[in-house]
């Protein structure tokens, strides 16, 4: 593993073969719930994350692709001075902004659902780069850009909550089978201006969210019950109903630094848990 000048990581070798691993080992658990591997892209659109009020919920966090406006005169004018002393983009002016950076894996599933009305309870999984701005880098535990892999649970209220009480089992069981220090707890996301968001007001009037707290101080994933909230913004239905849906999510690199924190940096001392994901 390196770390580049800006506190991001490079993985090599061994540690990328763990992250690998690990992985397989979320694809393993969803596959028991027969779920669906797709594959998204990095984009979302702002139009649908508007929906979500997600900027009014995230502004500090959220990250825009930019390009510049296309007339030769704009284009000549950045290209004359582009980056400043400090190592910054000087910008002219700009072309509109309708994406953004994911900053979930999950959230073009529910987008690409819009409109449908599901004739079962459905299951997916995807792995996918995630983009938030931090105010603090740390390697591994602290990222711009990280992997996420998330398993989803989209339909009946009873198959939601039943699909993440199962999860919830699974992973109480590999915690205490490699006695790895990680808490279920229950949490909030980080909203902005949390006095007044009402989705910040509802986590904790709620148990919606439980973190996977390794070690007493850093979420490695989250269990997330989202109740139909998504069924009722992109009006996807079940049964005539909008659709209940929950998440399990994993931050791969800080399951990584989890492993290599708790059993050390040999590849020797980590754990041998293919076992559990063979066959």
């Amino acid at each position: 593993m390196q770390v580049t000048q800006d506190n991001q990581t490079i993985l090599g070798g061994a540690v990328l073969q763990l992250a690998q691993r690990i992985d397989r080992l979320f694809s393993h658990w969803a596959l028991g719930f027969g779920a669906e591997e797709q594959r998204c892209s990095p984009l979302v659109s702002v139009a649908q994350l508007h929906k979500l009020e997600y900027f009014k919920s995230f502004p500090h966090q959220a990250i825009f692709p930019v390009s510049l406006s296309p007339d030769n005169e704009n284009l000549s004018a950045f290209a004359e001075d582009p980056v400043s002393s400090e190592g910054q983009l000087q910008l002219t002016k700009t072309s509109p902004i309708d994406h953004c950076l994911a900053p979930a894996a999950c959230f073009p599933i529910y987008i690409s659902m819009t409109g449908q009305k599901l004739p079962a309870t459905s299951y997916v999984t995807l792995r996918s780069l995630c983009f938030r701005k931090e105010q603090s880098l740390k390697p591994l535990e602290r990222q711009t850009t990280f992997t996420m892999r998330e398993v989803v649970c989209i339909g009946a209220q009873d198959d939601v909550r039943e699909f993440l009480d199962q999860f919830r089992r699974i992973l109480e069981h590999f915690f205490a089978h490699w006695n790895l220090p990680v808490a279920l707890e229950r949490a909030t996301d980080p909203f902005f201006n949390i006095a007044t968001n009402r989705k910040y007001i509802m986590q904790k009037v709620a148990p919606l969210k439980h973190e996977m707290v390794f070690d007493g101080h850093l979420a490695i994933g989250s269990i997330n019950f989202h109740q139909n909230s998504f069924g009722e913004v992109f009006d996807i239905s079940y049964q005539g109903n909008p659709v209940f849906s929950g998440c399990v999510a994993f931050g791969i690199e800080r399951w990584v630094f989890a492993f290599l924190d708790y059993f050390g940096p040999e590849p020797g001392d980590w754990p041998g848990f293919e076992e559990l994901v063979a066959g």
